[in-house]
């Protein structure tokens, strides 16, 4: 009888022993899959950004760039022809 009880608490042990690696296993799985989400999900932000910050630069060149043709448009006074274009 004892024998056989130390059988089953072996056995049970290793059960146990087991469940915990396997669920450990799962976890480690489980933030794998998690990191890889959020890996994505940062490059995509990053990219996002990347084009905003172009966009950003892009917009502030161009509005310089009229503003100085502006600038120098307004000192030189309306021209006849762009006068009679604007007027209707």
């Amino acid at each position: 009888m004892s024998k056989e009880k130390d059988i089953l608490v072996t056995q049970i042990q290793e059960q146990k022993k087991h469940a915990i690696e396997e669920e450990s296993l799962n976890k480690r799985y489980n933030d794998l899959g998690a990191q890889a989400r959020l890996d994505a999900f940062r490059s995509r932000y990053k990219e996002t950004r990347d084009k905003s910050d172009h966009m950003n630069r892009k917009f502030e060149e161009a509005s310089k760039n009229l503003k100085d043709q502006l600038a120098t448009k307004g000192s030189r006074g309306p021209q006849p022809e762009e006068a009679a274009c604007c007027r209707g």
